[in-house]
């Protein structure tokens, strides 16, 4: 049995899967109880996890943990592996399912390739994991690290920012192409900061995850970039009319300076557009920080 906490997109998404491979699986409110012998996947806002786990957590410290969740939380910088370590405790088995997909194309089953990483390296218990839900459209390729996959999909919202940004202002594929290289070489160098591996697997989805988020209109960070060229940045929210985590994720980007000595030029270059909140000063500053690097 597969409990999915989160009825939005990629919820109903990862359901459709399911039936696809005639799993069991249920579809969790808040008035249920979680099934403490499912496989729980976390498809739910980064910003509620804590919440959700907390208020289950007496159901959920023996459950099998797969998070789909993108992001950092806000005041505490920490990743959802980090949020369900610290309620449900050190040992949990835990997993991250991470890489370059929208939701509507999984449901209409189109080839889609992810990655599937536990925080202990797990892969006996990754490999059941896979069988349960791969499909002939919808591959998982085990990977070594669940903090790199975590820290990786939460980087790659802010840059999708940061691509929007760079199609609102008039620039298109030559600079969108410089713009998604150095943020992958930013999100590595922050990554082995951090003391997370890259494995040679979690690589391809980490760049086409990128890639996917910061080229479409799909993508709300994206949306949210492009609004930010015109509008103030509530007015842009207002826009995009859904969760945009790279906003939250923003807040935290002096502190993961801080915390690894890393420069994070482009994703600094985000965190300054949104805490300044002034349109008129983009472009300027656009062009300088390409200039930089």
């Amino acid at each position: 049995m597969v409990t999915i906490l989160g009825r939005g997109a990629w919820g109903s998404a990862l359901a459709s899967v399911l039936e696809t491979n005639n799993q069991d699986y249920v579809l969790w409110d808040r008035k249920s109880e979680i099934d403490p012998t499912s496989i729980v996947v976390l498809a739910i806002p980064t910003r509620a996890i804590r919440e959700v786990l907390y208020n289950n957590k007496v159901n959920l410290k023996n459950s099998i943990i797969v998070n789909t969740s993108k992001g950092i939380e806000k005041d505490t910088h920490k990743l959802p592996f980090e949020i369900a370590r610290e309620v449900l405790g050190a040992n949990i088995k835990y997993f991250s399912l991470f890489g370059p997909s929208f939701a509507v194309e999984v449901e209409e089953k189109l080839p889609t390739l992810l990655n599937l990483a536990s925080i202990d390296n797990d892969k006996k218990l990754a490999n059941g994991i896979r069988e349960i839900f791969e499909t002939d459209y919808f591959r998982l390729r085990i990977a070594g690290s669940s903090q790199a996959l975590e820290l990786s999909g939460a980087m790659k919202n802010i840059y999708a920012i940061l691509c929007g940004i760079s199609e609102g202002l008039g620039f298109f594929f030559n600079t969108r192409s410089q713009l998604i290289g150095h943020a992958y070489k930013e999100t590595i160098k922050l990554c082995e900061g951090f003391g997370y591996k890259v494995d040679s697997d979690a690589m391809e989805c980490i760049m086409g995850d990128l890639v996917l988020t910061c080229s479409s209109l799909e993508s709300r960070n994206f949306r949210f970039g492009k609004y930010l060229t015109k509008l103030s940045v509530d007015d842009a929210l207002q826009q995009v009319a859904s969760t945009v985590e790279g906003r939250n994720n923003i807040l935290s980007v002096p502190y993961l300076i801080e915390k690894t000595g890393v420069d994070l030029p482009f994703a600094k270059f985000v965190y300054d557009t949104i805490i300044s909140d002034s349109p008129k000063t983009i472009e300027a500053r656009f062009r300088e920080v390409i200039k930089s690097v």
